[in-house]
C-alpha cells in the first residue's frame, strides 16, 4: 500500500473527525438526533461503501498526480540537455546553417520547459544549468527539499534521471569536442537526428498515461519534435552533400 494513499485517507477522516468533534463542543445545547433502528441509517450518513470509494479515489487521484510528476520529470531533463547541447553547438559550429539549427532548438526545447514547469515546478527546478557542475549541488538540494514536502517518494529516482542526463550530456560532448569545422557540424546534426528519435519515443510512450493537464503539452511537443527530427534530417543531408561537393572540388584541383 502506497504511504502517500494511506496518509492522505488518514488525514481526510482526521479533518472529518475534528470538524464532527467541533460542532458538538461548540454546539453543546443542540438537541439529539433521533434514535434509529438497528441497521437503519441517519440522515446525512454515507452509504455502505462510500467512504471506500472515496478514499480509492483519492488514492487513484494521487497516483495520477505522480505519475505526471514522472513523466514531466523525464521529459524536463531530456529537455534540458537538448538546450545544453544546442548552446554548446552554437558556440563550436562552423555552419551558419547549423548554428541557427541549434539556436532554434534552444528556443524551442526552452518552451517546452516553460510548460513542463507549470506541471512540475520543483523538478523544473532541480534540472536547471544541466551539466554545469557549480550549480548542481543547488539544485539537487532544492529538489530533496522538493521532495520530503511532497512524501519524498521521486527524490531518488529524479536524482537517478538527472545524473544520467548528465553523464550523457558529458559524453556526447566529449565526443563533439574531437571534431572540428564540417566534421563537427555533421557529428552535432546526426546526433540530433538519434536525440529526436529518443525523445519522440519517450513523448509518445507517455501520451497515453499523461493527464489532461499534461497531454497537451505532450501533444504539441510531439509536433516539435518531429519538425526538429525532419530539420536535422534534411539538414544533415545538405551538409553530406556540400561535403561530397568539397572534396571532388578537391580532387579536381589535385588531378590539374
Amino acid at each position: 500500500m502506497s504511504p502517500n494513499w494511506m496518509f492522505s485517507s488518514l488525514a481526510a477522516l482526521g479533518v472529518f473527525a475534528a470538524a464532527t468533534y467541533g460542532q458538538t463542543v461548540a454546539n453543546p445545547q443542540q438537541s439529539p438526533r433521533p434514535q434509529t433502528q438497528q441497521g437503519q441509517l441517519q440522515p446525512g450518513q454515507p452509504q455502505p461503501g462510500q467512504a471506500v470509494q472515496g478514499q480509492a479515489y483519492q488514492g487513484r487521484q494521487t497516483a495520477g498526480q505522480n505519475l505526471d510528476q514522472t513523466i514531466a520529470g523525464c521529459l524536463l531533463l531530456a529537455n534540458e540537455e537538448e538546450i545544453a547541447l544546442a548552446k554548446f553547438a552554437d558556440g563550436k559550429a562552423k555552419s551558419d546553417k547549423v548554428k541557427e539549427f541549434a539556436r532554434m532548438l534552444a528556443d524551442d526545447h526552452r518552451k517546452v520547459v516553460d510548460d513542463l514547469q507549470t506541471v512540475a515546478p520543483q523538478q523544473a527546478q532541480a534540472a536547471k544549468n544541466l551539466g554545469e557542475g557549480s550549480q548542481r549541488q543547488t539544485a539537487i538540494a532544492t529538489n530533496r527539499a522538493g521532495a520530503r514536502q511532497q512524501g519524498g517518494g521521486q527524490d531518488a529516482q529524479f536524482e537517478m534521471g538527472r545524473r544520467t542526463a548528465e553523464e550523457c550530456l558529458k559524453l556526447t560532448k566529449q565526443m563533439l569536442e574531437e571534431a572540428e569545422g564540417e566534421e563537427f557540424d555533421q557529428a552535432f546534426v546526426g546526433s540530433q537526428v538519434g536525440a529526436h528519435i529518443a525523445m519522440l519515443a519517450k513523448l509518445r510512450g507517455a501520451e497515453a498515461f499523461a493527464s489532461p493537464r499534461l497531454q497537451p503539452i505532450i501533444a504539441e511537443s510531439i509536433s516539435s519534435t518531429e519538425q526538429h527530427l525532419d530539420h536535422a534530417k534534411q539538414l544533415c543531408k545538405s551538409l553530406k552533400d556540400e561535403a561530397g561537393q568539397g572534396e571532388r572540388s578537391n580532387d579536381q584541383a589535385s588531378t590539374r
